[in-house]
């Protein structure tokens, strides 16, 4: 409250501006999601002030179970539209900017193999095959006397067994 020259009590209230959206919509949310599909970034969507920002976004996606997992495979579309891309910048590369569509394409390719790793990531072989040989009691005795130059029955006796077992 201020008062003004009269002595009178005014009450100043700011009028509401129009601005980014903030409340969850889902005419919004679709516009946001077929802008991802379509290979935009989130950053490069919540540039435009007509769109809500991006920590606002991902508040969404967190509270609202629908919209995450729609953004999530909205997202795997994504990395389809910059696979699409790659193929239009190296087709149109000419010999003045092959290197900077190079750079491009290998920046695409790390973002599609980080949004959809099952299609675009490393393929690793994470099959291994080991050949495990068992060995007695006996040898592995004779071993430890062995690589310590101790009898068998010195081995034997350090490592806890009866001497009979040996």
């Amino acid at each position: 409250m201020l008062e003004d020259d009269m002595s009178h009590p005014i009450s100043i209230r700011k009028r509401p501006t129009p601005g980014r959206p903030s409340t969850f919509s889902e005419a919004v949310a679709d516009l946001i999601l077929g802008r991802l599909m379509e290979g935009e970034s989130l950053r490069s969507i919540c540039a435009d002030p007509d769109m809500p920002g991006r920590t606002t976004v991902l508040r969404w996606q967190a509270e609202n179970a629908s919209f995450g997992a729609r953004c999530a495979r909205a997202r795997e579309v994504q990395a389809d539209a910059i696979f699409d891309e790659m193929q239009d910048i190296a087709d149109s590369a000419t010999p003045e900017t092959v290197q900077v569509a190079k750079l491009r394409i290998s920046t695409m390719q790390w973002r599609a193999a980080k949004l959809a790793p099952k299609r675009y990531g490393d393929k690793l072989d994470i099959n291994a095959h080991h050949d495990v040989q068992h060995a007695s009691t006996e040898e592995l005795i004779a071993e430890l006397a062995t690589l310590l130059d101790i009898s068998p029955v010195e081995a034997t006796r350090m490592v806890g067994l009866p001497a009979s077992e040996a």
